[in-house]
């Protein structure tokens, strides 16, 4: 076991200097790919989407910082959808305006899926800093390796992400609750977007149940 803090060593490359490094430069590459994604999720919904009809188009993040693709409410003919675009997949949600129970301003659910990943990742971001110091250190546990140090980056790292994840996780979303048809349960839908979010729809669904009575 080295040194708390040992001297660099510029010469002795062991195969754990070699392989922390190149982990650091897979987790930069995978995160320039994923953003790359997520700019094409963005442009998808764009491409797809009318302008002219529709109300929001926020970015959707995980924990509050993480991008995942997008929420766009769309109003066409008394009809809400709901579109969420992701980096591989989309799905629409069709349903009526005048059926909008309410909307309000809400929290993304907690999800077993969340803490998850939190705990993944995290894990994952504590292990790219703790990677850096193989930069000057050999990372083989050696006289010219400062593992403590390394160690304490790793795992103080690891538990305040994952605790400042868990607090992001609940952010601030518009959830909108449609009235169930016979025998169906309550619709939440969780979209991302604030208070501005909130307010568009409610423009749309007021609209659309002064049309409704009108017609009536």
């Amino acid at each position: 076991m080295g040194k708390l803090w040992p001297a660099a060593d510029w010469d002795d490359w062991p195969v754990t200097r070699v392989g922390g490094l190149v982990f650091d430069l897979t987790v930069m590459l995978l995160v320039i790919i994923w953003m790359f994604l997520q700019q094409r999720a963005q442009g998808n919904s764009k491409d797809k989407s009318n302008p002219a009809e529709t109300a929001c188009w926020p970015t959707r993040y995980m924990w509050g910082f993480f991008p995942i693709g997008a929420d766009v409410v769309q109003y066409a003919e008394g009809v809400l959808t709901f579109s969420k675009y992701r980096s591989f997949t989309t799905t629409h949600s069709h349903v009526n305006a005048v059926a909008v129970e309410g909307v309000s301003l809400g929290r993304f659910p907690f999800t077993v899926l969340n803490v998850f990943l939190a705990l993944v990742l995290s894990c994952g971001f504590g292990l790219f800093l703790h990677f850096i110091c193989c930069i000057w250190w050999t990372c083989d546990w050696s006289e010219h390796d400062g593992a403590g140090v390394r160690g304490g980056i790793w795992f103080i790292t690891w538990g305040l992400t994952f605790v400042g994840m868990m607090v992001l996780t609940r952010a601030h979303c518009a959830v909108v609750t449609v009235t169930p048809q016979a025998g169906q349960d309550t619709k939440l839908f969780h979209l991302a977007g604030g208070q501005d979010t909130v307010q568009k729809i409610l423009k749309i669904t007021r609209t659309a149940t002064q049309h409704d009575n009108e017609t009536v």
